[in-house]
């Protein structure tokens, strides 16, 4: 992706942005398997993933760089909270946030309690729970009332639903395979929709307030 302005781009070309790096994120996670427990595996990975045509032809570094401008300083005189800070429950993304915190925990303690169940649904489902409370606090820290900064929620809002609906497909799977974990898979399963609702409603205020704006 060419270095360019972020000002002017629309919810599209920041979500391609997004699909970007999760591709990266995902090229990482194919190679750490093969490397994983060697000395410098870290090293390792990158050095194979530089010789990756499919790494490099989605490799844009600058993606962190072109975020922030948009999200606010936390640092404040004398160390005293900002009220934005105190207030933070009613930010954009907080409830998400508290949600996905709570569902995590549980789904953690649920992998903990687990026996003779495969590992990997587990945890593809408990990384998917990260990755959706870093969008969460994202949508939270980002600058209220910039303008400029309504395309970047609506991209976070909808990669936040492919990752609902990813768990979901997970749940759904693990529940058909594993009759042990139908209880868990179906309270997750009906949270998510709850949240997911809410979610394509702050994606549609969005993009409403864009085009009043």
């Amino acid at each position: 992706m060419p270095h360019q302005s972020t000002d002017n781009w629309s919810e599209f070309d920041w979500e391609n942005a997004f699909k970007a790096d999760d591709a990266r994120v995902n090229l990482y996670m194919r190679e750490l398997f093969r490397y994983i427990d060697l000395p410098c595996e870290d090293a390792l990975v990158m050095r194979k993933l530089a010789h990756d045509p499919e790494y490099r032809k989605i490799n844009d570094p600058a993606l962190t760089e072109k975020l922030v401008r948009y999200f606010r300083k936390h640092n404040t005189e004398n160390g005293a909270e900002s009220e934005n800070d105190i207030n933070w429950t009613k930010r954009d993304g907080a409830a998400s946030f508290m949600l996905f915190s709570r569902l995590a925990r549980l789904w953690a303690q649920e992998f903990a309690r687990a026996k003779n169940l495969p590992s990997m649904p587990f945890m593809r489902i408990s990384c998917a729970y990260g990755q959706l409370l870093l969008q969460s606090s994202d949508l939270m820290d980002l600058v209220e009332g910039d303008p400029r900064s309504r395309s970047l929620k609506a991209a976070i809002a909808k990669r936040m639903l492919a990752r609902i609906n990813f768990i979901c497909g997970e749940l759904h799977s693990l529940e058909e395979n594993f009759s042990a974990c139908k209880d868990s898979c179906q309270y997750h399963f009906r949270s998510l929709m709850e949240s997911r609702e809410k979610i394509i409603a702050f994606l549609f205020r969005i993009r409403k307030e864009g085009k009043n704006g």
